[in-house]
């Protein structure tokens, strides 16, 4: 156990993509009224309404590439909060999390290997067997020879440059 070494109250920024009342949404839905519960003071920030969640709304986190004003949006509500720690979870831009992981000790969380698989889901479509293929050019050819990903070039080559710009933080 560690005492002494934790406050007993702290601010603590929860941050989500998206806040549609999925499984990430229920959980941070959950994990703030835990916090809350220990005189912690929790803030949740979503991309879109969370129905089970509260929080504010800030549409650049569920951008793939938000504007520099919904970058500094987001980052004056967290300034304002004065965090002591940042939970990040599913954010959809590399750049987002970069300018938001030097605000305070912040955590990162990718629910999907989305993040890590342009495909989106580590797994052969056609087999529906576990890809262990480590993200490279293998992956653009993969995508055609193997149909790993969607057939369409563009979206998935934003998808391949994405997880390369992830992969990077």
């Amino acid at each position: 156990k560690i005492s002494g070494m934790i406050p007993a109250s702290m601010r603590i920024a929860l941050v989500n993509d998206v806040g549609e009342g999925g499984g990430t949404e229920r959980y941070l839905s959950s994990l703030a009224a835990l916090l809350a519960g220990k005189g912690h003071t929790p803030l949740l920030l979503t991309g879109t309404p969370a129905p089970c969640a509260g929080g504010q709304v800030f549409p650049a986190l569920a951008d793939d590439h938000p504007s520099s004003e919904g970058l500094a949006s987001v980052r004056r509500a967290l300034g304002a909060f004065h965090p002591d720690g940042i939970l990040l979870n599913n954010l959809r831009s590399p750049r987002m999390m970069q300018e938001l992981m030097g605000l305070a000790c912040t955590a990162c969380f990718l629910h999907t290997s989305g993040y890590l698989c342009p495909g989106g889901a580590k797994f052969w479509r056609s087999s529906g067997l576990p890809c262990e293929v480590p993200y490279s050019s293998r992956c653009l050819v993969y995508a055609w020879t193997r149909q790993c990903a969607p057939r369409s070039p563009i979206p998935w080559l934003s998808a391949y440059r994405r997880t390369g710009d992830f992969l990077e933080i």
